[in-house]
């Protein structure tokens, strides 16, 4: 019964006396009385003539049951109805007070609360069997919700395992009809051992819910509970009704599996090949795919050199979110990921000037915002900058020209069409020197490049030298030089190379005089020292080709067991004499070639 309900009740009324009584009402101080009067002969018992009725009152629901008792009172009446009086003139009249009646089963009510009790702790003006009548109006219910509200990822690394904590709630709801008090977690009854675990007692108004305040409400997970696979927590909450009825309700919770999910980063650009200049977008996606815990971790982006972030880019799932700069690195700190969800990270990053051409990978990785350590694997994005043939590349280009004064430097074409390569009249023509046409030329990466009609040749792109510049090697193949000619430059040369700037290489060659000294030991004394005659014949072979470009070539002639060794120390030794009286006489930069020969048998004609 609720508040506003109405209970009804009957009234049975016996005669016990020897005269006839009448009853005119009965007297009931806590319900609305109807009906009678009625006149009972002796013995005689009505069982209709009265009914009461009591509508519930919050009182009685708070207090979870209604009590009342009715006074009947009869008076003796004659055979003709007149009242029958005592002695002193008074009325003679029988009184009675109520005892507990049945319910409208015909079961005897009996008072849950002690009232109705053989000993008479409920008895009405002292009276043992004048029970008050007393019905049960609360209904007392409790109901207990444990939940999982928090499961914190001790360790940083996206999974649920051990050392991990589970944080529990335990939710109180009222589902009778009566206040209940008192209401608490029973300690005892949790199948988990929860340090210090304790609930502060609330009251709960009928249909009421709340969640207790507990401490000591975190467990942590063990290995043996991931061996097991799963945590699971019972417990009882228990509360007291106003009228001293205690109830009790019990609930189970098991948490997600163990060990599963984790944390997942990708990374991607919005393309493949950029040049110096062009704005990269960089996506960044970090999953949680655990089944049931929530992650919070710092998500760290790493540009590659030369690459430059542009403020106010980055979209945090559409919102900006500026990150914390360190260098190349870009931070968003303590990013929270309940399981399932995903963060998406976008930012333009810059390819600056300095970058240079090929591959560039950005690298991205989440950490544990406590212990630094990473939480998951390394993303990559890749992209490859290509070079930009105005401001990346450094072109070369030059000429083999024909050195006519073996001075290395080129001249200027010739006034003369009808002047050719290898003409043995070259008076008038001094300054005017003719490129050399089909002559190759290699870098040591193995790029060959041949001079056209002119004696020229260009190198596109030869080489993407960073800021300061690189070196640039070239060596001229003399094979492919027109037969006597010899190369008067540095062969192979080197020059530095500037971005996107370009680069002069020339190399000279010349139709020589080949002036040829023959040597055999018979031209030393000992192992080392030249005879006077070898050093007066250098010193005249010297005035001679002073003027005319030449090339000296020293062939030493080796007798049978003569070691070779040897004859090389006593090249150097005549080539170091040449060097020396060079400097007085010679006019140009003089070519000296040496060779071993083994000299030819004579026997059998030979």
């Amino acid at each position: 019964e609720d508040e506003g309900d109405v209970l009804h009740f009957a009234f049975v009324v016996t005669n016990t006396g020897n005269v006839a009584l009448r009853i005119d009402t009965i007297s009931d101080p806590d319900a609305q009385v109807s009906g009678g009067p009625v006149t009972l002969a002796p013995g005689e018992t009505d069982a209709d003539s009265f009914t009461a009725s009591h509508v519930v009152t919050h009182d009685d629901v708070v207090r979870g049951y209604f009590q009342n008792s009715a006074t009947v009172t009869g008076h003796a009446v004659s055979s003709d109805g007149a009242p029958i009086r005592n002695g002193d003139g008074t009325p003679l009249q029988a009184e009675d007070v109520s005892d507990a009646g049945t319910d409208p089963d015909g079961q005897p009510l009996e008072d849950p609360h002690g009232v109705e009790t053989p000993d008479g702790a409920g008895e009405v003006d002292g009276d043992p069997t004048n029970d008050p009548t007393v019905v049960s109006l609360g209904r007392p219910e409790i109901l207990l919700e444990i939940t999982i509200v928090d499961t914190p990822d001790m360790n940083g690394n996206g999974i649920f395992d051990a050392g991990d904590q589970i944080v529990y709630a335990f939710t109180v709801t009222n589902t009778g009809n009566v206040l209940l008090e008192d209401v608490t977690i029973d300690a005892d009854s949790l199948t988990l051992d929860l340090p210090g675990f304790s609930c502060v007692p609330i009251t709960l108004e009928a249909g009421q819910s709340a969640t207790l305040t507990c401490t000591g409400n975190r467990y942590t997970v063990t290995p043996d509970d991931v061996g097991r696979g799963t945590v699971s927590l019972n417990a009882i909450a228990a509360g007291t009704s106003i009228a001293g009825i205690e109830v009790t309700s019990s609930d189970a919770v098991m948490s997600a599996p163990m060990a599963v999910g984790g944390l997942s980063l990708t990374k991607v650009a919005d393309r493949s090949t950029a040049l110096v200049g062009d704005l990269v977008t960089y996506t960044l996606e970090l999953e949680n795919d655990s089944a049931g815990i929530r992650t919070q971790t710092d998500l760290v982006d790493t540009l590659p050199a030369g690459f430059s972030y542009q403020s106010g880019s980055a979209r945090l799932d559409g919102v900006a979110a500026e990150p914390e700069q360190q260098g190349s690195r870009l931070i968003w700190s303590g990013l929270t990921l309940e399981p399932g969800d995903i963060v998406q990270v976008t930012l333009n990053a810059l390819v600056g000037g300095s970058v240079q051409p090929g591959a560039h990978v950005n690298r991205a990785r989440a950490y544990h915002p406590e212990t630094g350590q990473p939480v998951t694997a390394e993303a990559e994005a890749a992209i490859r900058v290509e070079a930009d043939a105005v401001f990346a590349c450094s072109t070369v280009i030059g000429r083999v020209f024909d050195d006519l004064d073996h001075d290395g430097y080129f001249n200027g074409e010739p006034a003369r069409e009808n002047l050719r390569i290898g003409s043995a009249n070259l008076a008038g023509s001094a300054g005017q020197e003719k490129g050399i046409p089909g002559v190759r030329l290699v870098t040591p990466r193995g790029l060959a490049v041949t001079t056209d009609e002119h004696g020229r040749f260009s190198l596109p792109c030869a080489a993407l030298p960073r800021d300061i510049g690189s070196n640039f090697m070239l060596k001229l193949d003399e094979r492919t030089l027109p037969l006597g000619y010899r190369v008067t430059t540095e062969n192979p040369r080197v020059v530095r190379l500037t971005p996107g700037m370009l680069t002069k290489m020339n190399f000279g060659a010349t139709l020589s005089s080949v002036v040829r000294i023959d040597l055999s030991a018979r031209a030393f004394h000992g192992e080392r020292d030249l005879r006077p005659e070898l050093v007066q014949g250098l010193q005249t072979m010297v005035t001679e080709i002073a003027q005319k470009p030449s090339v000296l070539r020293i062939s030493y002639q080796l007798a049978a067991g003569e070691a070779r060794a040897s004859a090389r120390d006593r090249l150097r030794q005549v080539e170091r004499q040449v060097r020396q009286l060079w400097p007085a006489n010679g006019r140009y930069a003089l070519s000296i070639e040496t060779v071993i020969e083994r000299a030819v048998s004579q026997a059998g004609g030979q």
